[in-house]
This record gives C-alpha cells, sequence and structure tokens, in this order.
C-alpha cells in the first residue's frame, strides 16, 4: 500500500492525518503487514505518531481537498 493510500485511509476511519514523508510510510508499512499477517490477527499494535505533517497540505491529493482555497 502507498503512503497515500494509507493516510487517506486513516483520515477517513479515525479522523488522524499523518504526514506522507515519513510516518505516511510507516503507517503503509503498518498496515501492510497487518494484511499479508505478519502481525498475528488479534494482537495489539500502537503506532507512535510524532508529527511530521508539516507538508501535510503541500502534497497533492493528500487531505483530499481540505486544504485548497476556492473563491466565492
Amino acid at each position: 500500500m502507498e503512503s497515500n493510500a494509507a493516510i487517506k485511509e486513516l483520515a477517513r476511519t479515525e479522523g488522524v492525518f499523518l504526514g506522507s514523508v515519513y510516518t505516511g510510510k510507516g503507517f503503509a508499512g503498518l498496515l501492510e503487514h497487518i494484511r499479508t499477517g505478519k502481525v498475528e490477527a488479534g494482537s495489539s499494535i500502537a503506532f507512535l505518531h510524532t508529527g511530521d505533517t508539516a507538508n501535510l497540505f503541500e502534497v497533492q491529493g493528500g487531505t483530499g481537498g481540505l486544504g485548497s482555497v476556492s473563491s466565492v
């Protein structure tokens, strides 16, 4: 799974936004491990989100248009 898809999935399901540089890639890797069975079903997992959101609105499509400004 690519990081943008992981970022969107977490934002949609939990309301948490990740940056695309480090935490988004890390979370994508975690989801991949879960989906491929490298993490046992029913395991307790903690994912530490340390920030990395400085460029959140700079990455095309990363926020699903939340950062776009339209004229009225």
